[in-house]
């Protein structure tokens, strides 16, 4: 149908990523839901509270995403851990990165409560966006 058509201009060197739903009102409701990995966040870490490996998932967007940030402090706000991922060629979508439970240095962090933040710089190395969550260790 006509009706339905849709046009996207992209600029030379640019691009574009877009997502085609078909089906019902139902479908495409929960598919967009469900799919809300074209956007920059910081899912909830699993498991949480942990005891020895934590699982820390986040989405990026259809965007160009040079590096990523993790930084982990304890209730004092001390820096205990810091990882950078440098992104190439991103596409969006979701991602993760394993946490031992240790400090930078190696050492294994006592249990506690500790805040981590997750920040996203674009290739200009301006911020997308910060996030932060909880997290309790359990030893």
């Amino acid at each position: 149908d006509l009706d339905d058509a849709a046009e996207v201009c992209v600029n030379a060197g640019g691009r574009e990523y877009r997502w085609v739903f078909v089906g019902d009102a139902g479908y495409i409701g929960s598919a967009i839901k469900n799919r809300g990995m074209g956007r920059l966040a910081l899912l909830k870490p699993y498991p949480n509270p942990m005891r020895g490996f934590m699982n820390l998932r986040y989405t990026l967007p259809f965007a160009s995403v040079s590096r990523v940030d993790f930084t982990i402090v304890d209730i004092r706000g001390r820096v205990v851990w810091q990882k950078t991922i440098r992104e190439r060629n991103v596409v969006g979508g979701g991602r993760s990165c394993v946490w031992n439970g240790s400090s930078t240095t190696g050492q294994r962090l006592g249990s506690g409560l500790y805040v981590i933040r997750m920040t996203a710089y674009d290739l200009k190395h301006k911020s997308l966006g910060s996030f932060d969550e909880r997290i309790t260790v359990l030893r």
